[in-house]
C-alpha cells in the first residue's frame, strides 16, 4: 500500500491499516494534536461514529510506516 495524504484516506485504506500491527521500528514520529484532531473529523465522517484519540492515533502512526 502507498502512503496517502490523511484526509485522502478512503474507508477500505482505513480497514487494512486498522488491521496492521505497529511495530517498534524504532522512528521518530511527530504528530501534533492539530493533526490528531483532524484525523479524528475525518475518520468520524468515514465510519459515521464517535472516534476516539488512541485509534486515531494508531491510524496516523501507521500511515506514516506503512
Amino acid at each position: 500500500m502507498y502512503k496517502k495524504n490523511f484526509k485522502q484516506l478512503t474507508f477500505i485504506d482505513c480497514e487494512y491499516l486498522r488491521k496492521q500491527r505497529v511495530v517498534n521500528k524504532k522512528i521518530s514520529i511527530i504528530i501534533t494534536q492539530k493533526d490528531i484532531d483532524d484525523a479524528k473529523k475525518h475518520l468520524s465522517k468515514i465510519y459515521n461514529s464517535k472516534i476516539y484519540e488512541p485509534f486515531a492515533i494508531k491510524l496516523i502512526i501507521l500511515n506514516k510506516i506503512c
